[in-house]
C-alpha cells in the first residue's frame, strides 16, 4: 500500500513530466506554424489540444497534497478528474501519433498518471474500510 507522502511524490514526478511534454509540444507547435496548408491547420489544433489537455491533467495534479488525500471527498474528485484526464490524452495521443517522440512522451505520461490513479484508488480503498470498521 503506497503511503500518502509516496503519492505526493509520485504527483510531482508526473507534474514535472507534464511540463516536460507541454515544453516539447510548445516547441513543436512553433515548427508546424512555419508550414502551410490545410495540414498545418490539423496539425496544430491537434498539438494545441493535447497541450490542453496537459495543462487540465497538471491542474489535476496540484490537487494531490497530502491534505487532500486525507479527505475520502477529494480522493474521488482528483482520482475522477485523473481518469478523465487519462481518457482525453488517449484520445488526443492518436491524433499527434505522426509527431513520434512526443506521442511516445506522451504515452509514458499516461502510464504515469494511470500508475497514480491506481495509487489513489488503492487509498481510498484504505480509508473507506476503515470508516466502514469504526462505523460498525
Amino acid at each position: 500500500m503506497p503511503t500518502h507522502q509516496e503519492i505526493v511524490d509520485d504527483a510531482n514526478i508526473r507534474r514535472n513530466d507534464i511540463i516536460d511534454q507541454e515544453k516539447a509540444i510548445q516547441r513543436q507547435i512553433g515548427v508546424v506554424s512555419h508550414g502551410k496548408g490545410r495540414t498545418k491547420i490539423q496539425d496544430l489544433q491537434a498539438l494545441t489540444d493535447t497541450d490542453i489537455s496537459l495543462i487540465n491533467a497538471r491542474e489535476m495534479l496540484d490537487l494531490v497534497t497530502l491534505q487532500a488525500l486525507d479527505q475520502t471527498a477529494e480522493l474521488a474528485e482528483i482520482r475522477k478528474g485523473l481518469k478523465a484526464a487519462v481518457k482525453n490524452l488517449t484520445a488526443k495521443t492518436a491524433q499527434i501519433a505522426k509527431f513520434g517522440t512526443i506521442a511516445q512522451d506522451v504515452t509514458k505520461v499516461l502510464g504515469g498518471l494511470d500508475s497514480l490513479t491506481t495509487k489513489i484508488q488503492a487509498i481510498a480503498a484504505e480509508q473507506k474500510a476503515a470508516k466502514i470498521k469504526t462505523t460498525t
